[in-house]
């Protein structure tokens, strides 16, 4: 027993020490709340008591924001595109469910092996890195592209879409 005690003694007295400390953490009384953990938790919650999460806000406005139609996005262009600087952008319209214009981005370019021609690596992708912009965009050479476009409108609503393009030569 002697030899068990030299070896796994001051483990025994380490656990003593943490029972013995987390028995006093569990005793102390503070407002009437008993126990550390429920003392914290009093103290954290402190002046929320009462609180509406949803005051001040109109339910049925909500409800309408949720409900509201995604944009529509439009391919405006010709169908068939050549090898120039051109602007992807300004190729694509939407508008929102009041008939007004919504924002609208070209997130990426990808070829017929459905590889990204705006974005060099999968990492460039995650940072929005375009190595070409689309406001500048040249096709590399002919082909069929697949181009995904995003549109939100002024209530964040989003909608997005792809459009396979055939591209000819200059």
């Amino acid at each position: 027993m002697a030899v068990l005690m030299k070896q796994y003694g001051r483990t025994v007295l380490c656990c003593a020490a943490v029972f013995f400390i987390f028995g006093i953490l569990s005793g102390i009384r503070v407002d009437g709340n008993t126990g550390f953990i429920r003392i914290a938790y009093a103290k954290a919650a402190e002046g929320t008591a009462g609180a509406d999460a949803g005051q001040g806000l109109d339910v049925d406005t909500v409800l309408s924001v949720a409900a509201r139609k995604k944009p529509e996005i439009v391919f405006q262009y010709t169908k068939v595109l050549s090898q120039e600087k051109m602007n992807l952008n300004k190729m694509f319209s939407a508008l929102d469910a009041d008939g007004q214009e919504a924002f609208v981005t070209v997130t990426d370019v990808l070829d017929s092996d459905a590889d990204s021609i705006m974005y060099p690596s999968k990492e460039d992708r995650k940072n929005q890195a375009a190595a070409y912009p689309a406001d500048r965009f040249v096709f590399p050479r002919p082909g069929i592209y697949t181009i995904k476009v995003k549109a939100a409108d002024r209530e964040h609503k989003t909608a997005a879409a792809q459009y396979r393009i055939p591209v000819t030569g200059n």
